[in-house]
């Protein structure tokens, strides 16, 4: 299994941000898959896949000052076949992750989805 860890600022409060990242819930195509296993409202949220790749994750959420918000992020993945683990070998996969980090910020910082808890 993979471990990757990436942390990211984004400039909102830590409510907004827990907020915004358990929105997941709200789109079946991705709940469907996982399964949450900790939830600390405003702390920290785990979850576990349930189909699929087998994976787990966990994202920290740390206040900052009153406008900003630390992420901590730790996926565990187990990548299967040959692409995957080149994807994984070749630094793709951690690249994705930091990309999909990157997005998370521009939308809960831009307002393209729902800022208010």
């Amino acid at each position: 299994m993979r471990t990757y860890e990436e942390t990211i600022d984004v400039a909102v409060p830590v409510t907004i941000a827990y907020h915004n990242w358990t929105g997941f819930e709200a789109f079946p195509w991705f709940a469907a898959g996982v399964e949450v296993v900790e939830r600390k409202p405003g702390e920290l949220i785990a979850w576990r896949s349930t189909a699929g790749p087998d994976q787990s994750g966990l994202a920290r959420f740390e206040r900052v000052d009153d406008s900003s918000t630390r992420i901590h992020l730790e996926l565990h993945t187990e990548p299967e076949g040959v692409i995957e683990q080149a994807a994984a070998a070749t630094g793709l996969v951690a690249a994705h992750i930091r990309g999909e980090l990157e997005r998370f910020k521009e939308l809960v910082e831009h307002g393209h989805i729902a800022l208010n808890p």
